[in-house]
């Protein structure tokens, strides 16, 4: 390796016939939210479409973050998901049940959005019921509200949600006691 480092050089013209075949209106943010939406595009298409539509000069630059972050980015994304499947057979004390469960166990962000326990823990780490708690206390009831607020937003039934959710959350208890 020189001095100046590594470089990276990938080819995507296929992604750039990709994009002159779909034709997105990628002018600004909202324009692309509007194209995302209305094409039905999947998230990686769309960013496929946003990163040759930024490097031909029709997307504004902070449309994206720049490319090594993308790459960074991806490449976090793809190990995380590595990581999440990798799954251990493993019997609940007290029962005779076996259950898999997620190997590596991650961080939780806290309110203000920074993750004071970023390093990940074996599922056995006694650390590891204490995350799970704080991510079902954080993480999923906002995810939860979020979702109730889009079905009152739009007329929705929100407590036929609610008691359907209830019920399949006693269903899993049920499955694990």
């Amino acid at each position: 390796m020189s001095k100046k480092g590594m470089v990276i050089h990938t080819d995507v013209s296929d992604w750039h016939d990709e994009y002159m075949q779909a034709e997105p209106n990628v002018s600004s943010e909202d324009a692309a939210v509007q194209t995302h939406v209305a094409e039905k595009f999947h998230p990686l298409q769309m960013g496929r479409l946003l990163i040759v539509g930024r490097e031909r000069g029709d997307s504004p630059d902070d449309i994206l973050p720049p490319n090594k972050l993308l790459l960074n980015t991806g490449a976090a994304y793809a190990w995380s998901q590595k990581l999440c499947q990798r799954r251990k057979a493993v019997e609940i004390p007290g029962t005779e049940k076996t259950v898999s469960v997620r190997e590596i166990v991650g961080g939780v962000r806290d309110e203000d959005g920074e993750n004071p326990d970023s390093g990940l823990v074996m599922w056995n780490d006694a650390d590891a019921v204490a995350r799970a708690e704080q991510y079902l206390s954080r993480v999923v009831t906002g995810h939860i509200f979020e979702r109730l607020k889009s079905i009152a937003v739009n007329g929705g039934d929100v407590q036929a949600a609610v008691d359907e959710l209830k019920r399949r959350i006693d269903d899993m208890v049920e499955r694990l006691v």
